[in-house]
């Protein structure tokens, strides 16, 4: 069976058998709603029906027996091969008009006088107990069948396909745990019934414990992988358990392979039915019954056109509510959602209080995010039925959709008193952050069943939340112990591991769970996500590239964006640059007010000298944040490197206005004065920020420079400026020699500091100005100097 749409996977749970119209009738208080096994496989063995055939075939040769032909056609019927019971059935209805045997092929109620007949006749009659077992069973009769199945196993007290029946009959009524000792008796005699395992797991899933209904389920699927009611079985049970990913996987295989179904197989072959019909409806095109049953054939074969197109003819001929049920339930697995309300509406137009159709309407507004609908339909169904806990689970699940997160919890609270939800509800409370909470309902199953696999792994995902890593490890642990391939444990625990920083133990965990996940997996592209980031981490760049390389094929887009970001981040790490700039241009190109890739990106600039690129993107991030303190700092540096001084200045004084002693910004701001001139200025900003922190180099080396300049040093190699002569006082000859007249001056520097200098009279030159004696310095033609007397009275300039 093939669907595009995998929501509406429950919905499968409601076919009955094939051949007969499709009703979603609201099931017994004790059923789970829109499921039953009795409706895959409580039928009667196809070796049986041969028998009865063969013994009718007996019969017919001897005589026209107006029973053997009636059982012949309710045999055909039963083999699904409708128009050979119909030429059966119309002989015997010629010979034997009143025979009430003939008319079991239409109806159950007649069929069950004749077999009362016969079991007055012949009590023990093990075909036709069975076959009246059975018939019960399909009226939903089952005391009735029950009261049969127990004659047989006095009969046959070990049979086990009775027993496997009988079980059904009890799981209808909500009698769980008598099914279950049924299906354990069964299976100690057919212990690989796949069947048998399959129908005990729906059992325990009833009762809520998920564990041990993935077991049975688990060992069904390993006799028989490929059986697509088996499959859905699991992704049903995945689902009420709250994994969605591996409950939709499952459905999605159900419903591409259901055509070669067990189920199938075993109630009948729908292309031999069809092909029946089709021969009929030649003859006959407007045969409702045929076209209704030809109609329901497709759509459990999930041929949803073709049904679609035998309902609608259906329909134009006589309106019938269950044929409109069938058209809105093809609808709804074609995923035309609208086209399904259509009709359900017109269901309710009818009998506002079906509960089924409600149910189905609320799930297609689900998928349509039309939660307020979808809200409005259970509402009404709780008024209908108040403790309908599958109502009240669903609208847990409205409510936090609408980010109601109280009023979900208050429902799964109602619902806990009808059905064991409490890992829904745990879930829920680790939502709300209520992590104490959520644990005690952890606690409460596992101390019926350490061995819940669900609640280990919610329980250690509530203690890594709230940073108990040991307690989380513990669970994580045993849930691997019970199952090791379970991919969530295994995620959970890759996740903790990295919390500890135990790297190694985190990839490992991580690449077992890739390993067993389907490869286009949105939740496998998280796992393969945390891998690359752990790959990082360790420094194996090459590993992590080649994880963000698949990532970026597979993520959608909420995760392009990421991925590009931890990539550009490892490109930087490796100094590859070039290719750290395209991934955050990709990235800024889908984020464009990303204000960390502006500035990194404006950064990378910077370091490959492309200061005017660098400066644009600062100026970018400052439209979007203005006075962001790493913005304007890496602003002034890209000012500074293109000699813009004065903006460099404007931009550190709105620094000092953040934060008024910040070295770091005096320091830049001392250097912008020392470069505008203004020695006086930055050497205060360079003093206050070295009694901030003595110690900040760049600051010391700087102050020094000011200093000097400002006690008359050029910065060029330690020769003297030009003091200016209105800053020299009390100047007299100090001495005369070979050398010339060396004279003596106070010198009073722009700080008011005093000292003593010697001083050289050169004749020749006249006129110089300050620009020429530092170009005569700085080649070294001539040192500008003055000797010394001693270093107490007299410094060199």
């Amino acid at each position: 069976m093939t669907s595009n749409s995998p929501e509406m996977s429950e919905i499968y749970d409601s076919i009955v058998n094939p051949g007969m119209k499709i009703v979603l009738s609201d099931p017994p208080p004790s059923r789970e709603p829109n499921n039953w096994l009795c409706c895959s496989y409580v039928n009667l063995d196809p070796n049986d029906f041969m028998a009865l055939y063969k013994r009718a075939l007996t019969l017919i040769q001897i005589e026209n027996n107006v029973a053997a032909l009636a059982e012949r056609g309710i045999t055909y019927y039963c083999l699904r091969k409708f128009c050979k019971a119909l030429t059966d059935l119309n002989e015997a209805f010629k010979l034997g008009p009143d025979n009430a045997l003939i008319l079991r092929g239409r109806k159950y109620n007649e069929a069950l006088l004749d077999l009362n007949r016969t079991l007055e006749i012949s009590p023990n009659d093990v075909l036709t107990l069975k076959v009246r077992g059975m018939t019960h069973l399909f009226l939903n009769k089952c005391e009735n069948a029950i009261s049969d199945f127990n004659t047989l196993l006095k009969i046959k007290p070990h049979d086990s396909w009775t027993l496997s029946n009988r079980a059904a009959a009890y799981s209808i009524l909500g009698r769980y745990d008598d099914a279950i000792l049924d299906f354990n008796k069964s299976l100690e005699v057919e212990p690989n019934n796949a069947k048998w395992l399959n129908n005990r797991g729906t059992t325990y899933r009833m009762l809520g414990k998920y564990d041990k209904a993935l077991l049975d389920i688990n060992r069904s699927l390993e006799i028989d992988p490929d059986n697509a009611a088996i499959l859905n079985n699991r992704g049903t049970t995945y689902m009420k358990m709250g994994k969605f990913n591996e409950g939709r996987y499952d459905i999605n295989r159900s419903l591409e392979i259901g055509r070669n179904c067990e189920n199938i197989q075993i109630i009948g072959k729908y292309v031999e039915a069809i092909s029946d019909f089709n021969k009929f409806l030649d003859i006959e095109p407007n045969n409702t019954d045929v076209l209704a049953s030809r109609g329901t054939s497709y759509l459990n074969m999930g041929k949803f056109v073709e049904a679609i197109s035998d309902l609608n003819k259906f329909l134009e001929i006589k309106h019938d509510t269950n044929i409109l049920t069938n058209r809105a339930v093809s609808y709804a697995y074609m995923g035309n959602y609208n086209e399904s309300i259509f009709d359900l509406n017109r269901l309710l137009g009818i009998n506002p209080n079906n509960t089924s159709a409600l149910k189905l309407r609320g799930k297609c507004y689900i998928i349509l995010d039309n939660f307020n609908g979808a809200l409005s339909d259970f509402n009404r169904i709780l008024e209908i039925i108040p403790n309908d806990a599958y109502a009240l689970m669903y609208r847990g699940v409205i409510y936090i959709k609408l980010g109601k997160r109280e009023e979900a919890l208050s429902n799964l609270n109602n619902s806990l008193k009808i059905e064991p939800v409490l890992c829904e509800r745990g879930a829920i409370y680790v939502i709300l952050d209520k992590y104490d909470n959520a644990i005690k309902d952890f606690d409460k199953i596992l101390n019926a069943n350490s061995s819940n696999v669900e609640a280990l792994i919610r329980r250690g995902e509530a203690y890594k939340m709230s940073n108990e890593y040991e307690k989380a490890l513990f669970d994580f642990d045993k849930s691997l112990k019970l199952e090791p391939n379970n991919t969530y444990a295994l995620r959970d625990r890759g996740e903790t591991y990295t919390m500890l920083k135990e790297y190694d133990k985190a990839l490992s965990d991580f690449s077992s769970c890739l390993e067993l996940r389907p490869k286009n997996d949105t939740w496998n592209i998280s796992t393969l996500f945390n891998r690359a980031r752990i790959y990082g981490i360790m420094g194996r760049f090459e590993e992590t590239l080649s994880d963000y390389d698949k990532l970026l094929v597979l993520a959608p887009k909420n995760f392009l964006a990421a991925t590009l970001m931890e990539r550009a981040g490892i490109y930087d790490r490796m100094d590859r640059y070039d290719e750290a700039l395209s991934d955050y241009s990709k990235l800024l190109a889908l984020t464009p007010k990303n204000l960390y890739v502006l500035l990194r990106r404006s950064e990378i600039y910077f370091m490959l000298d492309k200061h005017i690129e660098a400066l644009s993107d600062v100026n970018k991030s400052l439209e979007i944040k203005q006075n962001n303190v790493d913005a304007l700092k890496q602003r002034i540096r890209c000012y500074k490197i293109l000699g813009e001084f004065d903006k460099m200045l404007l931009d550190a004084n709105v620094l000092l206005e953040i934060n008024p002693n910040c070295f770091e910004t005096l320091h830049t701001r001392g250097v912008a004065y020392k470069k505008m001139g203004k020695y006086n200025e930055a050497y205060l900003d360079l003093k206050r920020s070295l009694d901030i922190k003595p110690d900040f180099g760049d600051a010391v080396l700087e102050f020094t420079i000011v200093k000097t300049i400002i006690n008359g040093h050029s910065e060029f190699n330690g020769n003297r400026l030009i003091i200016p002569y209105n800053e020299l006082q009390d100047i007299r000859i100090l001495n005369e020699g070979g050398f010339g007249k060396i004279y003596q001056a106070i010198w009073v520097n722009k700080l008011g500091v005093e000292r003593k200098v010697a001083l050289k009279y050169l004749k020749s030159s006249k006129g110089y100005s300050v620009d020429i004696i530092n170009e005569i310095a700085c080649q070294k033609v001539i040192k500008i100097f003055c000797g010394k007397r001693d270093s107490q009275d007299y410094n060199q300039s």
